[in-house]
């Protein structure tokens, strides 16, 4: 049996509105790193993009030398400056 609702005179399905609500909820609390693309709940954003905590890491601890420091200089290039 479903458990329906009224809500500004439309007829709802309960479970289904808990589970749009759980997937909101979890696109809120993991965004998706632009540097390993895993999503991750903590990390920092620049600009329009995140960086997760061990991404941010690596990079700052990366000597420019390092091979894998082009491909973060690659990554971090996907962040777009806001236009003004």
């Amino acid at each position: 049996m479903k458990s329906l609702y009224i809500c500004c005179g439309i007829v709802k399905d309960v479970n289904m509105e808990v589970e749009r609500m759980k997937t909101l909820l979890t696109d809120f609390e993991t965004k998706q790193c632009i540097v390993c693309d895993s999503k991750q709940e903590k990390g920092i954003f620049l600009y329009n993009g995140f960086i997760c905590e061990s991404c941010e890491r690596d990079i700052v601890q990366t000597d420019t030398d390092d091979a894998r420091y082009l491909f973060y200089l690659q990554q971090l290039r996907k962040i777009q400056l806001p236009k003004v």
